[in-house]
């Protein structure tokens, strides 16, 4: 019996040297992680063992979309002019105008227009037309308006209070009468710069539709003294060769062929139009929004009218002036405002 335990001994203590011998060290002899991940198993020492079994993926935000390039024109310049609809009491349509530089005042003029200069502006607004009969109504009717004088100059021609005229120019007014329309409608006069700005743009032509004179334009392009105004004015001095079909005043924008760069109706002919400014010498210092001295006899107003038989004085650099009390069938207004 003794035998048979010493021969189990024996064998016992062979194997144990032999794994001792041949076995590498066990995971607890080396470094054992007793804290295990999801997936992975204890050996008989408590030491994990195995890889973890990964998490299952998160759920992917979808990319946010990439902003698309703006192009190159994408932020375009400010527009020369954007017409609308003023929701004002006169309800005048104004064409904005943007800031700007022109040569103002003419070589070839009188000696008022004298000399040439260059002129910077602000952004302003003005009324596409001239003030109509209908548009100065509805200040009369207000209160806000004087109706216009009896025309101590052609009382035949006369727009204010005659049937078929709500959309001719009111004439007959004086200066003040125009400012007062203009305040009350939200605007004002324009100056002499803003309003030879907005008759010729900044290419430096004579008259608001381009170089050529009326009698050498095929184009009726404006209200002048002409061959029906002869007909029944046959003393009239006319522009020869030159019929805009109308003998006194025209609906205003009759003539599209004549608009200004900016878009603006008869700037030449139909009625002059009076500005803000006192007439005066130009002051050549004056470069950045010039407004005429503070003081003088006459106001100056622009553009020529159905009257007119001299080319020269449609010139859109042409200065006509006379009192600021003064009234005729030949005279009318249109107003302009500063930008907000």
């Amino acid at each position: 019996m003794s035998r048979l335990l010493n021969v189990a001994l024996s064998i016992f203590l062979a194997v144990v040297g032999i794994l001792m011998l041949g076995l590498p060290p066990s995971p607890a002899r080396a470094e054992c992680n007793r804290q295990c991940q999801p997936g992975q198993a204890r050996d008989v020492n408590g030491c994990c063992v195995g890889r973890p079994t990964p998490p299952p993926d998160a759920p992917v935000a979808p990319p946010k979309p990439r902003p698309k390039p703006k192009p190159a024109n994408a932020t375009p310049a400010q527009p020369a002019t954007v017409t609308r609809v003023d929701g004002g009491p006169a309800s005048i349509n104004w064409v904005s105008i943007a800031r700007g530089t022109f040569t103002m005042g003419s070589s070839e003029g009188e000696d008022d227009e004298k000399p040439t200069r260059a002129v910077t502006l602000d952004r302003f607004a003005m009324a596409r037309t001239e003030t109509t009969v209908a548009q100065y109504e509805r200040c009369v009717q207000a209160g806000a308006c004087q109706p216009p004088d009896e025309c101590k100059w052609g009382p035949e021609f006369r727009t204010y209070g005659q049937s078929g005229r709500a959309n001719h120019p009111v004439n007959c007014v004086s200066w003040f009468q125009s400012r007062d329309f203009c305040a009350w409608a939200g605007g004002r006069l324009p100056t002499e710069a803003e309003w030879e700005y907005a008759a010729r743009g900044t290419d430096g032509r004579r008259f608001p539709w381009g170089n050529q004179g009326p009698d050498s334009d095929p184009r009726p392009v404006g209200n002048f003294s002409d061959a029906s105004a002869k007909a029944v004015k046959p003393d009239w001095p006319v522009i020869g060769g030159y019929d805009d079909g109308y003998a006194g005043t025209a609906p205003v924008g009759s003539f599209p062929a004549g608009r200004s760069p900016f878009g603006l109706d008869d700037m030449a002919g139909n009625v002059w139009e009076w500005v803000s400014d006192w007439h005066a010498n130009y002051d050549i210092s004056a470069t950045s929004n010039p407004s005429g001295p503070y003081s003088g006899s006459f106001r100056v107003f622009r553009g020529g009218s159905f009257i007119s038989d001299d080319v020269r004085s449609l010139r859109a650099a042409f200065r006509y002036s006379g009192e600021p009390s003064g009234a005729g069938a030949f005279l009318g207004f249109r107003c302009a405002r500063s930008a907000p």
